[in-house]
C-alpha cells in the first residue's frame, strides 16, 4: 500500500482517530433518499512529524487483502492462522466490495468448502440477508478480509510510520451543569433540563500550544443568563472580579494529599474567562466552537454518557441540528456524522462498559470515568467510580460542598456563586486526576502501539486481533480469517466477548462484594431508578444445544468426536492482593511502572513453545487424539469434570516421563510395584 499520509514512510506521527462515514450507517432512509448516493469516506485525524494536526480524507477507502497464489492452493484445505507472505498475492479492494471480491475468488475453487460458502453467499444475496453473506469471510484462501476498514488502515499506518514518538497530547476537560429542579423523570429523559453552566479547562496554553509546565492552563466557563429564574446572577456579574479572585485563591495552589503526604498541586495558576449567554443554543454552540477552533487532541468527560448526550438532546429540544454545532467545520458538511454508543447495561461494572462517542471532530472525546475503571480492572474495588470518591482516593480532595439545605439541584436559585465554583472545581479535579494517573496519555499510546481504536482497547478479540495481524505482517507473514465466527446465527467473537465480560463482572462483584449501584452524575442521582434492559439472557445458556450436550456427558473418560469441549480458563489470583501503585520516584507521586519485591518471568519463549508443542494453533493442529474408554485408575488424578484423556496422554508424552507414561497408559508396573516384587 502506498503512503497513506502526505509524508514519507518512516516519518513520526501520532494517530488520534480513524473514522469512516457511511451513508447507510449515519443517515436515515429519508435522508438517503433526499441526498442521493454518497460514497463512504474515511477520515484520519493525526499529527505529523512537526506536531501539526491534520485530517486526511479518503473517499471510497480501499483495503489490502490477500489470496493464496494458485500454485499453493493445494497446500491446505482449511483456514490458516497465518502463512508466509510470499505464498499470497495482495490487492487493494474498495472496502464496500471486499465481500464480493472474496466471493468471486471462491467461485474459482472446486472444493466442497468453497462451494458451500458460495452457495450461502448467493442465497443470502438473493434474500438481502447481509449478515449471512458475511459467512463468505471464512473462505480459507482469503487473508485479512474479515476486519473493518478502520482497523485495516490502523494496521497499515502502524507499518508505515513511527507512531507516538516525541509527541505530546493536548488535553481538554469538560463538565456541564443542568437545572433539574422540579422536573420529573420523564421530563429529564426528554432533555427538558436547561444547560446552565459548562466549564472547559485546557491543560495547556491553547494560544501558544504549550503543554502545562511551560504554558498556562486556560479555564473557560459558559453560563446561561436568566435574571428572573436565577436572581443571584445579577450580583454575580457585578462582582465578577471578586469571583475570579476567589478562583485564583482556591485553585492556584490546591493542597493535595497523596498516599498520606500533603503537597501543593503545581501548574494550576490558570487564565479564567467567564462568558454569559442569553440563549442556551448559543451557549452550547460557543462551547463547541471553542473546542473545534482550538482543536485539543482529547476532551475528557467524567461519565460522558451523561454530559454529551444531554447537550445533544438540548440542541434537538431547541430545534437545532447537533451536527451543525458539535462537529468540526473542517469536515465537509455532507459527510459529518455523530455516533453515541451508550452502554447502559444494568448488570455490568463500569470497567466492562463499552460507552464511546465518535463524531466528525479533530478532538477525541473520552469517558474519563470509564477509562479510570478499565485501567484498574482486577484491582481492589474502590466501591464507586463517582468523581467525588475517586478524587478523595487519588488526590485527598473532593467535590465542593454546599451549605446545609443546598445541593446541586437547588443551588442555581439559592447559591449561584458556589454553584459555578462547584462546576469549575469538578473540572479541576478531573485535570488533577489525569495528571497523577496519566490515564489519557496511556490510552493514546496503547491505541497507537496496538493499531487499535480507543473504544476497542478493552475488547479482547479486537485488541488481540489487531496486534496479531500487525506483528505477523512485520515478520513477513499474513493472517488468515477467523473460521470460528458464525455470522448466520450471530455467534461471533464480539458476542462471545460480551458474554465473557458479563460473566466475569458478575463473578468479580461477588468476589469483591461490590455495590451494583452505577456511578452517575449529580443530576442522574436525583432521578428514579430506570428500568433498563436485563442482560440475564446472555448469561443463561441452558438452552444452548452444545451446553446441554456437554452437561449430559457424565463419563469424562468416554471421549468421542461428538464431544463438545468446554474448558475453563486459567487460574486467576485474588485481585485484592495487587498493589495499586509502585514506588515513589518523585516524592508524593507513586509510579505506575516501577515496583519492588516482584518476580519477573520471561514468557517470550514459553508461549510459542506451548502453542506449538501442544498443537493449540490452527497451523499445527492436524487432529485430536481420542481415547474412547478409561485405560487405568491413575488417569485424571485431580478428578476434573473437564478432563480430556487424549490431552493428558500428549502432555505425559511430551514430558518424557516414561515410567509414569507406562504406568498410567500401558498398565505397566510402577517403581514401587517393581521394588515390592524384587523384595519378594
Amino acid at each position: 500500500m502506498k503512503a497513506i499520509l502526505p509524508m514519507p514512510k518512516g516519518s513520526k506521527a501520532t494517530i488520534f482517530d480513524v473514522m469512516q462515514y457511511s451513508q447507510w450507517k449515519h443517515r436515515t432512509p429519508d435522508e438517503r433518499k433526499a441526498i442521493g448516493y454518497q460514497p463512504n469516506v474515511l477520515f484520519i485525524v493525526y499529527k505529523d512529524e512537526h506536531a501539526k494536526k491534520s485530517v486526511k480524507m479518503i473517499p471510497k477507502p480501499k483495503m489490502e487483502i490477500g489470496f493464496t497464489k494458485p500454485e499453493f492452493r493445494d497446500k491446505w484445505t482449511t483456514n490458516r492462522a497465518y502463512v508466509p507472505i510470499d505464498e499470497v498475492y495482495t490487492e487493494e479492494v474498495e472496502a464496500t466490495k471486499v465481500l464480493n471480491r472474496v466471493y468471486q475468488e471462491a467461485k474459482k475453487c472446486t472444493d466442497d468448502r468453497s462451494r458451500s460458502l458460495v452457495k450461502i453467499y448467493e442465497s443470502a444475496n438473493a434474500t438481502g440477508d447481509f449478515r449471512s453473506k458475511k459467512e463468505m469471510m471464512k473462505f480459507h484462501h482469503a487473508f485479512m478480509s474479515d476486519i473493518s476498514v478502520e482497523d485495516s488502515y490502523r494496521i497499515h499506518l502502524a507499518l508505515q510510520y513511527d507512531l507516538m514518538q516525541n509527541h505530546t497530547v493536548n488535553k481538554a476537560f469538560l463538565d456541564i451543569e443542568n437545572d433539574i429542579q422540579g422536573l420529573s423523570t420523564s421530563e429529564l429523559e426528554d432533555h427538558q433540563a436547561p444547560t446552565t453552566a459548562v466549564t472547559v479547562i485546557f491543560d495547556y496554553d491553547p494560544i501558544n500550544n504549550a503543554i502545562t509546565g511551560g504554558g498556562q492552563p486556560y479555564v473557560c466557563t459558559f453560563l446561561l443568563r436568566d435574571y428572573v429564574k436565577y436572581p443571584q446572577q445579577k450580583y454575580f456579574e457585578e462582582h465578577l472580579d471578586d469571583f475570579l479572585k476567589q478562583c485564583h485563591d482556591e485553585f492556584d495552589h490546591m493542597e493535595l494529599k497523596i498516599k498520606g503526604k500533603k503537597f501543593i498541586a503545581p501548574n494550576t495558576e490558570a487564565k479564567y474567562n467567564i462568558k454569559f449567554y442569553d440563549d442556551e443554543a448559543e451557549l452550547i454552540n460557543a462551547v463547541f466552537e471553542m473546542i473545534n477552533r482550538v482543536k485539543p487532541d482529547t476532551c475528557a468527560v467524567w461519565n460522558i454518557a451523561y454530559d454529551l448526550p444531554q447537550m445533544k438532546g438540548r440542541l434537538e429540544h431547541l430545534g437545532v441540528d447537533p451536527m451543525d454545532v458539535m462537529c468540526d467545520k473542517i469536515f465537509p458538511k455532507d459527510f459529518r456524522f455523530m455516533e453515541f454508543n451508550i452502554d447502559r447495561r444494568a448488570q455490568i461494572d463500569q470497567a466492562d462498559r463499552k460507552t464511546f462517542i465518535k463524531m466528525a471532530s479533530t478532538t477525541t472525546y473520552i469517558d474519563q470515568m470509564q477509562t479510570y475503571a478499565q485501567i484498574r480492572k482486577g484491582r481492589k474495588s474502590y466501591g464507586s467510580n463517582k468523581l467525588d470518591n475517586i478524587a478523595h482516593i487519588e488526590l485527598g480532595i473532593g467535590k465542593r460542598v454546599f451549605a446545609p439545605g443546598i445541593d446541586v439541584t437547588n443551588a442555581p436559585t439559592k447559591d449561584w456563586w458556589n454553584y459555578i465554583l462547584y462546576n469549575i472545581n469538578d473540572v479541576w479535579v478531573q485535570v488533577l486526576i489525569d495528571r497523577y494517573t496519566n490515564d489519557i496519555l496511556s490510552l493514546i499510546i496503547d491505541s497507537n502501539q496496538a493499531a487499535c481504536a480507543i473504544e476497542n482497547l478493552t475488547k479482547q478479540t479486537r485488541y488481540q486481533k489487531q496486534i496479531y495481524y500487525l506483528n505477523y505482517l512485520r515478520r513477513n507473514f499474513i493472517a488468515g480469517t477467523n473460521k470460528n465466527n458464525d455470522y448466520i446465527s450471530g455467534r461471533t467473537d464480539e458476542r462471545a466477548d460480551m458474554i465473557r465480560e458479563l460473566r466475569e463482572a458478575k463473578k468479580m462483584r461477588k468476589l469483591l462484594d461490590v455495590d451494583d449501584d452505577e456511578s452517575k452524575s449529580d443530576e442522574e442521582s436525583t432521578e428514579d431508578e430506570k428500568k433498563e434492559e436485563s442482560y440475564d439472557e446472555y448469561l443463561d445458556d441452558d438452552d444452548d444445544p452444545d451446553v446441554i450436550k456437554a452437561n449430559q456427558i457424565t463419563d469424562v473418560y468416554a471421549d468421542s468426536p461428538d464431544r463438545p469441549l468446554r474448558l475453563k480458563g486459567g487460574l486467576v489470583g485474588n485481585p485484592n492482593l495487587n498493589g495499586a501503585n509502585g514506588i515513589e520516584l518523585v516524592e508524593g507521586v507513586p509510579s505506575k511502572h516501577v515496583f519492588v519485591n516482584v518476580v519477573d518471568f520471561d514468557y517470550k519463549s514459553l508461549y510459542p513453545y506451548v502453542k506449538f508443542t501442544r498443537s493449540v494453533t490452527g497451523p499445527t493442529q492436524i487432529g485430536r487424539l481420542l481415547i474412547p474408554h478409561r485405560i487405568s485408575k491413575k488417569q485424571n488424578p485431580l478428578d476434573t469434570p473437564n478432563y480430556i484423556p487424549g490431552a493428558e496422554f500428549i502432555s505425559d508424552y511430551i514430558a518424557q516421563d516414561w515410567l509414569n507414561l507406562g504406568e498410567v497408559w500401558f498398565n505397566l508396573p510402577s517403581v514401587d510395584d517393581i521394588e515390592k516384587e524384587l523384595d519378594l
